[in-house]
């Protein structure tokens, strides 16, 4: 499998996991009123956990595995080896929160899991919840009618993009697919450098990007809109560094997309 999770990891059903949920957020409540809404949130995960004694996991590992590659993620409380709440103290839940979550679900094969917010005056919480399966994520186009092979490691890039994808599945966390491609082209250390931005002839700033070889850089993104104005500002982006390509993956959950734009 491409992920490892708890041995007896359970997937619930969306009334199993109501049920826990209700019992985890009563006492989601009773913390709030005890502790207050200015600590840090290891100590509602570690307060919360107690309540549930054994029946609780705190910064339970998702393991994630390609070839030699693995990243691991960790998932704040895991009630009765199933249900899955990721805890926040922040101003307001955000899409950010809500995707991190999803991914969680995606990885371990959930399909619900709640977020929880100790930080306004009322506790904030939201279920989160996914239909898509592994089998649904790793069925997907590949575009690369605007790629270019002769790019230098174009197609190392194309083939470990495609290969990663069909072992996890679209739809994860954009920094997974990032951190992977790094690792399978040598590392940071033969990956990440730092350029010039040269305007009128001056050096204005510098940028540390993935590089491609010597003339490129590689970029992933997850864009389901304004993929137009991206490009534009790509192109852009070579016209003020020394950089003649630019390498773009564009992965939603039903198309990868690969771009070679060139000044």
């Amino acid at each position: 499998m491409p992920f490892e999770v708890i041995k007896n990891f359970r997937v619930l059903g969306q009334q199993a996991f109501g049920d826990i949920a209700y019992e985890v957020m009563e006492k989601a409540f009773q913390v709030h009123n005890k502790l207050g809404r200015l600590f840090d949130e290891d100590a509602y995960q570690h307060e919360l956990a107690d309540v549930f004694g054994s029946r609780a996991m705190i910064e339970v590992p998702i393991v994630m595995k390609h070839a030699d590659f693995s990243k691991t993620y960790f998932i704040d409380l895991l009630v009765d080896q199933g249900a899955i709440f990721e805890l926040k103290t922040v101003s307001h839940l955000s899409d950010e929160h809500r995707a991190q979550l999803i991914s969680y679900l995606m990885m371990t094969g959930g399909r619900h899991g709640k977020l929880i917010n100790f930080r306004p005056e009322r506790v904030e919480h939201e279920f989160v919840n996914t239909t898509l399966t592994h089998t649904d994520r790793i069925i997907f186009d590949v575009d690369d009618s605007a790629w270019n092979n002769s790019v230098e490691q174009a197609p190392e890039i194309r083939r470990r993009v495609e290969a990663f994808l069909r072992d996890w599945g679209t739809g994860l966390d954009l920094q997974l697919y990032v951190d992977a491609l790094t690792h399978f082209l040598g590392g940071e250390e033969c990956v990440v450098r730092e350029i010039e931005v040269v305007s009128d002839g001056r050096c204005i700033s510098h940028k540390r990007i993935s590089c491609a070889g010597a003339e490129a850089c590689s970029k992933i993104t997850a864009l389901t809109d304004k993929l137009e104005s991206f490009e534009s500002h790509a192109l852009r982006f070579l016209q003020y560094t020394n950089l003649n390509h630019f390498l773009w993956i564009n992965v939603t959950l039903r198309t990868v997309t690969l771009k070679a734009l060139s000044k």
